[in-house]
């Protein structure tokens, strides 16, 4: 159920550790974008944001897919429009095991970096307006 949570996300949460999970869940007042330290969190092993209204997206973090202790993102049912960084700068995490972004306004090409994510499980894009080829592997 909505917290109704409004403004934007601090980058302060970026240096919080001991959390392992977050959630972002029918969070319609929220506005602005994943700030990049999030995927500095030391302990956090899924991040989702589901619901979310028309004022928050932008371009997922990259941090988010080098962080180690990442295993789950999910971007599901959200209004707002997201992309996915071009590249990013170190090796992708050996640990992500899934990416979920269904019906969230994602745009633009699927990166190739993508493929580096050996470990991956489930990967799942449906319902967005993604652009290109899939990326050879």
């Amino acid at each position: 159920f909505p917290n109704n949570l409004t403004g934007t996300i601090p980058t302060e949460f970026g240096h919080i550790q001991g959390m392992t999970d977050f959630l972002l869940e029918h969070q319609t007042g929220l506005r602005g974008s994943i700030p990049s330290t999030i995927g500095n969190m030391g302990d956090l092993t899924s991040f989702s944001v589901l619901f979310a209204g028309p004022e928050f997206g932008g371009m997922v973090p990259s941090s988010m897919f080098t962080n180690p202790t990442i295993k789950w993102l999910s971007f599901m049912y959200n209004e707002g429009t997201w992309s996915f960084p071009p590249s990013i700068e170190s090796k992708g995490n050996s640990s992500l095991l899934g990416i979920v972004c269904k019906s969230s306004g994602f745009s633009g090409t699927l990166p190739s970096f993508l493929l580096e994510f050996t470990s991956i499980k489930q990967l799942d894009m449906d319902d967005n307006s993604l652009e290109g080829t899939v990326p050879d592997s």
